[in-house]
């Protein structure tokens, strides 16, 4: 159950959700229809509204990579994360959350009895849980603490709740009936509680494996479609909707996470995972009003100079007065009650922009996604104050030194942070690694050497890409002569011929191709043979129009039988 008291983000998944439940029912997915379904039944018989996600894709231990470490995906209890997961992040933001699990008999019992299973608690995995008894105590529970208690005020309700049953009544054990009765069973608790009854709630109840071929119904004569509800209260949830789009469980934790306020925490895995935005509404209500908030379009403005814009809305009460909330606003810039953005922007770059209008009665509404857009908010272009300066484009990532690396043969590097990949896995590999380059054959001065930098890993091709948007450069673009320069560090191995190149495309708001620049392949003799990387450049003029900035690194293997493709300090600046 997440909750938010106001709606989160340009993710709709989050749409007005005070509580959000998240009820995970692991192993066997019977494939359940909609009169099957005991969730569906109570949301037909009035108790609240929802409907099936019909084309929901399960990854094989992805429940452990979604919750106990969004980065890491861990098959073992002995296993500890060694990254932040979702209980941490919504530590960090004072959220509170809990975990509770059927037949289990204390708060934080790590060992499995009867039909409780410790591999059933994702969160167990965080180090925090693993290491603060008080704190696991506080936060992995029994259920009836949950139904019997928690559940009785609102105040007592954590804003993010995971439930699940045990081994018998989660369909793994005991058949597709134990799993009927514990939902009968569980929920009307849920949807009498007041912070069901009272506030905006969400109800997620998904499966981690589908079939019932052991163990767990995974490979072949597998589809790995598994069954998902959204149940939401207070008009959340649009009543009896189906969504046959392809989602999975990172599309979940892409929901709840943008529900939560935690969108600047996601990883790669969630942030670019698909929101099932299509069964919520645009706009929510507990007292039968209707708020839709006029979507302003694109704004534009400059650092050092004032800006003022006026949001608007419209009340099916027209005797109601609104107040105004924003999220993602650039620095510099504060929203009043009435629904005015003011101020004077300090810092260039892109912000997405989500106004929330609310009533008395607590009927609320985001803007209406624009003809064409996808998502419930604007974009704020901010742009420089002065033309002639340079500015460094944010590439995420672009040295390997997120997050750690690895000592790189046959696959032992780290797989890339902060980039997609769309051919193989590239990887991060440590300066030093036996038989590849020393930091003294990386980047040099004025560049920083850093500990590491990425390479093809153990195939015959890979690729990685990412976007960076760029229209808070807008002003400067549109003159049609502002200079760019792209640079990056490319390199191999001895005499073979494996390379990496780099190739930058200037994408306009539509997402079609301007024009490219590009950082061509090293080549042997360029290297003089020897194992290093050395600088390339390319300079040209950034395209009138372009909006955002594709990077693509392609690795090709061409001897061996790892990628000896090398690439390091990737940067790209407009202006001189």
């Amino acid at each position: 159950m997440v909750r938010t008291h106001r709606p989160a983000g340009a993710v709709l998944g989050g749409a007005g959700a005070d509580p959000a439940h998240r009820v995970v029912r692991a192993r066997r997915d019977p494939q359940l229809t909609r009169t099957h379904h005991p969730a569906v039944r109570l949301a037909d018989a009035g108790r609240a509204t929802g409907g099936p996600v019909t084309s929901y894709q399960r990854v094989e231990n992805q429940r452990l990579c979604d919750w106990a470490s969004p980065t890491n995906c861990i098959t073992s209890t002995s296993c500890t994360a060694t990254n932040n997961g979702l209980g941490d992040n919504l530590d960090a933001i004072g959220k509170p959350w809990k975990q509770y699990i059927q037949s289990q008999t204390s708060n934080c019992q790590t060992t499995s009895s009867g039909n409780y299973e410790n591999d059933d608690a994702p969160f167990y995995y965080a180090a925090k849980m693993k290491n603060d008894t008080t704190y696991c105590a506080a936060h992995w529970q029994p259920l009836p603490q949950l139904l019997d208690t928690d559940l009785k005020s609102t105040a007592t309700t954590p804003a993010f709740v995971w439930a699940d049953a045990d081994s018998c009544y989660d369909m793994e054990n005991c058949g597709i009936a134990s799993g009927d009765t514990w939902l009968s069973q569980t929920l009307p608790t849920l949807f009498k509680s007041p912070a069901w009854t009272q506030q905006k709630s969400l109800l997620i109840v998904t499966w981690d494996e589908d079939g019932s071929n052991a163990p767990g119904g995974f490979g072949p004569g597998q589809t790995n479609q598994v069954a998902t509800v959204v149940v939401g209260s207070q008009g959340t949830v649009k009543a009896g909707y189906q969504d046959a789009k392809r989602y999975d469980h990172y599309s979940t934790a892409r929901v709840i996470e943008g529900a939560l306020g935690l969108t600047a925490t996601m990883t790669n895995n969630d942030k670019w995972a698909t929101p099932y935005n299509e069964v919520f509404t645009s706009t929510g209500s507990t007292g039968g009003n209707t708020v839709t908030v006029t979507n302003p379009g694109a704004q534009s403005a400059t650092v050092g100079t004032a800006a003022s814009l006026q949001l608007t809305a419209t009340d099916s009460d027209p005797s109601r007065t609104l107040s105004y909330t924003a999220t993602g606003l650039p620095a510099g810039l504060s929203m009043s009650a009435d629904g005015l953005i003011s101020g004077t922007p300090t810092a260039a770059g892109s912000s997405t922009v989500t106004v929330t209008g609310t009533d008395a009665t607590g009927a609320w509404g985001h803007p209406r996604p624009t003809a064409g857009g996808g998502s419930a908010g604007f974009t704020y272009g901010i742009s420089s104050d002065d033309s002639g300066s340079a500015y460094t484009l944010p590439i995420a990532n672009p040295d390997a030194e997120t997050d750690t690396c690895g000592s790189g043969s046959g696959g032992g590097g780290y797989p890339v942070q902060g980039w997609t990949a769309t051919a193989n896995q590239p990887q991060q590999v440590c300066y030093g690694s036996p038989t590849y380059p020393t930091a003294a054959q990386g980047p040099q001065a004025p560049a920083a050497p850093g500990d590491a930098f990425f390479d093809g890993g153990p195939y015959a091709s890979s690729q990685m890409t990412q976007t960076v948007d760029v229209t808070g450069q807008a002003t400067q673009i549109g003159t049609g002569t502002l200079p760019y320069t792209l640079s990056g560090w490319l390199g191999g191995y001895s005499t073979q011929g494996d390379n990496v190149g780099v190739v930058a495309t200037f994408l306009d708001a539509s997402g079609a191709s301007l024009g490219t620049a590009t950082l061509a392949p090293v080549t042997p003799a360029q290297r003089n043979n020897r194992t290093e990387l050395i600088q390339e450049q390319a300079t040209g003029t950034v395209p009138v129009g372009t909006a955002s900035v594709q990077f693509t690194a392609s690795f090709t293997r061409q001897a061996g039988t790892d990628d000896d493709g090398y690439l390091g300090d990737l940067s790209m600046s407009f202006g001189s």
